[in-house]
């Protein structure tokens, strides 16, 4: 479900980072979970106000295989993530949002 997003947004989500849509410095995160998936998911969930355990569980595992480099949790591109204002961490995660249809309008 998520997985395919994820990969999707992994080209998006290098441009954000040089367009300069990364924050520093913000949230309530702890520095522990800093780099970690539970810390991406809590970011992502947490901007999307999902609370659901399943959701977080989906989030973890999907996470785990797409945020890897040479068999290693990939550290930075998880903190790069985090640091993603909430807008641009949901649309990394499920895709750009659509661009708002005009009114139909009949003369």
């Amino acid at each position: 479900m998520l997985r395919a997003a994820w990969r999707a947004g992994l080209g998006v989500f290098a441009s954000w980072l040089v367009a300069g849509c990364v924050h520093s410095g913000q949230g309530s995160r702890s520095d522990v979970d800093e780099g970690t998936c539970y810390g991406a998911c809590d970011h992502y969930l947490g901007c999307k106000g999902d609370e659901r355990q399943e959701s977080r569980d989906t989030c973890l595992a999907e996470c785990r295989e797409i945020f890897v480099q040479d068999g290693k949790p990939d550290r930075q591109s998880l903190r790069d993530f985090q640091g993603l204002e909430c807008e641009a961490a949901v649309a990394f995660v499920d895709g750009e949002p659509s661009a708002p249809r005009a009114a139909a309008t009949n003369p």
